[in-house]
């Protein structure tokens, strides 16, 4: 693909009238907080097996079932929040008062980002297109990550946490909120596992806390 097609092709689908409120919001729970437990790169959501899983992007190290690992990091995430210390869970958002433009900068760019790999599946994008579109958009979205990061908790972790958490979770919570208490709790590493293995297994997620 040459230069003026592959621009062409990136204002297509930069186009506002063809972008819908769905294409705007990050759709998977751990995409962008998890990363591979080999080679500590990036993962995705694709599907494998017939089955949506978290796959590493750079070499394809590891791949895990996405309901069985949102379950387990959720079920862990909530145990941690519930304990008598949640309490402890205080943010200081003074520290960092630009953290919520800098995490609405970073959820914006990686829903982009999850439009044009959608886009190369589809077969409207090539891989080569889709390499330059990463090489610019990837670092712009660890800056922003990497600004919106405090010394342990958000604002938002200090309020849910406590014995309420879990209702809170599965009531009232919306996706945008979930990644953020993970995100800002803990890095979850998705680890190898046995060749061959079927069945899901909890020791092949690490849950490492900020």
């Amino acid at each position: 693909m040459d230069e003026g097609t592959h621009l062409a092709l990136v204002a297509k689908l930069n186009d506002p009238a063809r972008r819908s409120q769905r294409d705007s919001a990050v759709k998977h729970l751990l995409s962008g907080i998890a990363v591979c437990g080999v080679c500590g790169g990036r993962v995705r959501v694709q599907k494998n097996r017939g089955s949506l899983a978290y796959l590493c992007v750079d070499g394809f190290h590891v791949s895990r079932n996405e309901d069985d690992t949102d379950e387990y990091v959720t079920e862990v995430i909530l145990t941690r929040l519930e304990r008598p210390d949640a309490a402890d869970l205080t943010a200081d958002s003074s520290k960092n008062p630009d953290r919520e433009d800098a995490l609405a900068e970073a959820q914006e760019k990686r829903a982009r980002l999850d439009g044009f790999y959608d886009a190369a599946a589809a077969g409207e994008l090539t891989p080569q297109a889709l390499a330059r579109i990463e090489a610019r958009l990837l670092p712009e979205i660890e800056a922003a990550e990497q600004r919106a990061r405090t010394t342990w908790t958000s604002r938002l972790v200090g309020e849910v946490a406590g014995p309420g958490v879990r209702d809170w979770w599965e009531t009232k919570a919306t996706l945008a909120q979930k990644r953020e208490v993970i995100s800002t709790m803990a890095t979850v590493r998705i680890l190898p596992t046995t060749r061959g293995a079927r069945s899901f297994r909890p020791e092949s997620i690490a849950v490492d806390w900020s």
